[in-house]
Order: C-alpha cells, then sequence, then structure tokens
C-alpha cells in the first residue's frame, strides 16, 4: 500500500495550474493502475507455482509407477529423458502407451544411429529398451487393435517380402522370429525353389495381414544376415507403416471365365508356410465364372457341385477384368497382373440350369497380389461413380 500511496500524493502534488478535481482523478487512475499491475503480476506468479506443483506430482508420480514397475535408476533415467524429449506435459503416457513408448524408443534409436554408435552400442540400447518395455507390460498389441510402429510386430506374424519394386518373380513368405529396438529379426525368405539370400543394405517391401484387424505394408532395407550360415536376417524398423485395407473388404460384380482347381486337403493348416500356389496337390479341374471379386474372397458360378469347407485354387486375370470395365491398369502395375489364391468354400447355393453360386474366402493369397485385387476394386468404383455422375437425368 506504501506504494500506492506515494503514486496518490505525487498526483495531488502536481503543479498547481491544475485543478483539485483533475488532479485527484490522475492519482486514482495510477492508483488502480498500480493495483491492476500489482494483481496481474500476483497472478502471473500464482499461476506460475500452481504449474510447477502439477508438474513436479506428475513426476513424483511418475517416479512411483515406473519404481513399482520394477525399473531401475538408470532405466528410471532413461525414461524420464525419453518422456521429457516426447511428452514433457503427460510424462505419465510414457509409461502407459505403447504407441509413445515405441516413438520414444524409435526416436533415441535414431538418435544413437546419426551420432555414428557403434554396433555394440546400439546392441545394448536396444537391449535396455527391451527390458523397460517388458517390466512396462508394452511388448504386445492385442489383436484388433491397429499397428501404429513395426515395434508391435508379434513372432510368428508371417510376412509377404518382395525384393525390389515391381521385379517379377521376387515375392516371397518369411516369418517373424523377434522383434527388438534394433530391427526386425525374420526367418530367410523362402519360394519352391528353397530359401532365397538377401544381403545388408537390400531395399524390400513388406507386407502383411493381422487378424481380427487389417492389411499393413512397409518398405524398409536388411540390416544384417545373422549367423555364419545366414540362419535368420534382420530388417530395419519403418518410418511409415501403411494401413491400406481394414477388415470389410469392399466387393464388384465382374464377369470372367476363369479355371479352378479342387485341392486334395480341405485342411486350411495344411496352407502353412506354403510358398508356391500352384505346386499344391489338386484333384481336377473345371471352368467357373468369376462374379464378384473383393480383397476378402470371390464368388462363382459353376456348373460342377462343390461343398462347403472344400479349398479351391483359383487364377484371376486382372488384366481381362480391367478390359471388361474398359479402364486401364494402374501406372505402377508390373505387368504380371495374373492372381493365384486359394478360397475357402463358405456357403454353396444351387442356381437354375443346374449351377451353384459358390462364395469363397481368401484362405491364402499372397498380400501383394491382395492389394492388386484391392486396386482394381478401387478402379471400378471410380469409375462406377463417374458414370452415375455423367447419367442424364
Amino acid at each position: 500500500m506504501n506504494l500506492i500511496s506515494y503514486f496518490i500524493h505525487a498526483a495531488i502534488a502536481l503543479p498547481s495550474d491544475r485543478s483539485d478535481r483533475t488532479r485527484l482523478y490522475l492519482g486514482l487512475m495510477i492508483a488502480g493502475l498500480a493495483v491492476l499491475a500489482v494483481a496481474v503480476l500476483i497472478e502471473i506468479i500464482r499461476t506460475y507455482t500452481a504449474k510447477r506443483k502439477k508438474g513436479d506430482e506428475l513426476w513424483r508420480d511418475f517416479e512411483e509407477i515406473a519404481i513399482e514397475k520394477g525399473l531401475t535408476g538408470k532405466e528410471l533415467g532413461l525414461c524420464k529423458e525419453m518422456a521429457r524429449s516426447l511428452v514433457p506435459d503427460k510424462p505419465m503416457r510414457l509409461l502407459t502407451s505403447k504407441q509413445t513408448f515405441d516413438a520414444g524408443a524409435g526416436e533415441r534409436m535414431s538418435r544413437l544411429n546419426s551420432s555414428g554408435a557403434v554396433a555394440e552400442e546400439l546392441e545394448s540400447a536396444s537391449d535396455a529398451l527391451g527390458e523397460i518395455r517388458a517390466k512396462l507390460g508394452l511388448t504386445f498389441v492385442p489383436f484388433g487393435r491397429r499397428l501404429n510402429s513395426t515395434r508391435g510386430l508379434q513372432p510368428d506374424q508371417k510376412l509377404t517380402v518382395e525384393l525390389g519394386k515391381g521385379a517379377g518373380g521376387s515375392r516371397f513368405l518369411a516369418t517373424v522370429l523377434d522383434v527388438t529396438d534394433l530391427g526386425i529379426v525374420i526367418s530367410p525368405p523362402e519360394s519352391a525353389a528353397g530359401q532365397v539370400s538377401l544381403e545388408a543394405g537390400q531395399k524390400v517391401s513388406v507386407a502383411l495381414w493381422r487378424a481380427d484387424d487389417a492389411r499393413y505394408m512397409f518398405s524398409t532395407s536388411v540390416l544384417k544376415p545373422l549367423g555364419p550360415a545366414k540362419v535368420a536376417v534382420m530388417l530395419g524398423h519403418a518410418e511409415l507403416l501403411r494401413r491400406t485395407q481394414a477388415r470389410t473388404f469392399y466387393r464388384v460384380r465382374v464377369s470372367l471365365p476363369t479355371t479352378v482347381a479342387m485341392l486334395v486337403s480341405k485342411d486350411v493348416e495344411d496352407l502353412e508356410n506354403v510358398s508356391d500356389i500352384g505346386s499344391l496337390p489338386s484333384r481336377g479341374q473345371f471352368i467357373v465364372t468369376l462374379g464378384s471379386l473383393s480383397g476378402g474372397g470371390a464368388s462363382l458360378v459353376s456348373k460342377s457341385r462343390v461343398n462347403v469347407d472344400d479349398l479351391l485354387r483359383i487364377e484371376i486375370d486382372l488384366a481381362r477384368v480391367y478390359q471388361e470395365i474398359q479402364a486401364p491398369p494402374p501406372a505402377d502395375a508390373d505387368g504380371a497382373e495374373k492372381v493365384e489364391a486359394v478360397c475357402k468354400v463358405v456357403s454353396v447355393s444351387a442356381l437354375p440350369g443346374p449351377r451353384y453360386l459358390v462364395r469363397g474366402s481368401f484362405a491364402l493369397i499372397n498380400e501383394t497380389d491382395r492389394d492388386r485385387i484391392v486396386r482394381f476394386v478401387n478402379v471400378k468404383e471410380q469409375k462406377l461413380a463417374t458414370e452415375d455422375l455423367e447419367r442424364p437425368e
């Protein structure tokens, strides 16, 4: 109050050519401004103090949770460093969100790579992050939940590995063996001719189908073959994981004669680790008409009777169905637009003729081929939409 009194007295003591009322008003105005300035200063201090107190409480909770999870002092320090870099206002997310932790781990590994860290340092950092992730229970993405990082891949996940963009006959099957923060360890890709040798630095495209979730694709490089006999291969983590189709696929009508083969086996489990669909033993072929198509399956009109749960090998000539709808294939199509897949029969309905409407879902299909089908479906959908707009009322 001494400061305010000073301003009032100073205002009253203005030169005598001012009236008393003017000096009083001026003094009150100066006093009001002084009070306002003091109030603003107090509010700034109060807000800062409250924010700092809240921040201190957040970090105390952070430390308590980390200690409860069994993190060591060194691991706690590493988590604090990652949280301050990534989520300084919500540090708890680093301990509870796999997506956030994976982002922090990726950022840390990228910095180490950029700093020129040697292989031993990178492996040590990867092991440390893996230990923390396990203690926090952030190692698994539940089925049905979206993958946000290649660090969410799980052992036994089946992959389709493509060597070089559009290289004919260069797509192979592989299996995830382990996932660390250093990379993705996979089995050597296999074809009908045997294992495929991958070398460090080689560019690859990878596709996968995650049960009850979606289809994913990403591009990466081979980090290194593992073991003297190259019993495994390590791929680098991808910066971008593309979720190209989720659960339900759009279906479009087509009309295309094609040949299907009835497989000897009716057990879907027999299809595991099969890389060459054409090599599967069959017991006869017959002509059908492809009636509809989607990324998830197809419907066929057949004069031959088939049964539910039968497995049918089908070849789809996408070049011909593009001709049917009078639309050009995508510009990046590599010319190998023939798709081969195994369909599991899910329903059979009698038609006049006698004929049968057979609906099947893909039990085995190369994910790159599935992508070709989805692209065709999208092209036809767009063409139909354009025709609807151009049709006169």
